[in-house]
């Protein structure tokens, strides 16, 4: 899967900045792939922390655990579960 990832943002780079395989210096390219995986990581751990907050909140307030609370429940386990995500 990262290969393809790979392939695909040196396609976008190549396209951009219109330059061909040997120009482009290694250190820019490792140095961009690695911001590609920080962005991938970040996108991927926001919808993780969404999703596990509303699903969260709806079986809360399904289920009529934590009535008065139950916003911050489902807050506390999206974020400690995200953050889990991310390692």
């Amino acid at each position: 899967m990262w290969k393809f990832i790979e392939k695909v943002v040196y396609a976008v780079l190549r396209l951009i900045f219109r330059i061909g395989k040997k120009e482009v210096p290694e250190e820019f390219y490792v140095s961009f792939m690695q911001f590609v995986k920080f962005g991938i990581v970040g996108v991927s751990n926001t919808v993780i922390s969404y999703v596990l907050y509303a699903a969260g909140l709806l079986v809360f307030q399904r289920f009529g655990i934590f009535p008065k609370g139950d916003y911050l429940a489902a807050q506390g386990i999206a974020f400690v579960l995200s953050v889990l995500w991310s390692f």
